[in-house]
């Protein structure tokens, strides 16, 4: 975690971390409607379910992270929120493709 600050610390040159953010947010979204459009296979959905558990953290957690410290409490609370919610619904994906959860309608 340690290294991804910093890459986001030295890379913006003091700019705002909420590119980064919604970099990461838009990738995530991407991702999502690709495998309900069916642009990814079905049997990808681990993949896409892994890639919101594994970005999650960095790319939303991490900028919100450094925003607090900016007083911009709005955006940071946003995408502390959204990144908690993403890993959230990857967990329970993968929980779900697993088969240690079972839906029934």
């Amino acid at each position: 975690m340690a290294l991804i600050q910093m890459l986001i610390l030295h890379s913006r040159r003091g700019q705002s971390p909420i590119a980064f953010a919604l970099f990461g947010f838009g990738t995530q979204v991407l991702s999502a409607g690709l495998l309900i459009a069916g642009f990814i296979e079905p049997s990808g959905a681990a993949v896409v379910s892994t890639f919101y558990v594994a970005t999650g953290p960095f790319q939303l957690f991490v900028p919100g992270r450094e925003l607090s410290g900016k007083d911009n409490l709005m955006a940071s609370y946003a995408f502390i929120i959204y990144g908690s919610y993403a890993v959230g619904i990857g967990i329970f994906q993968l929980l779900t493709l697993s088969g240690a959860v079972q839906i029934t309608p």
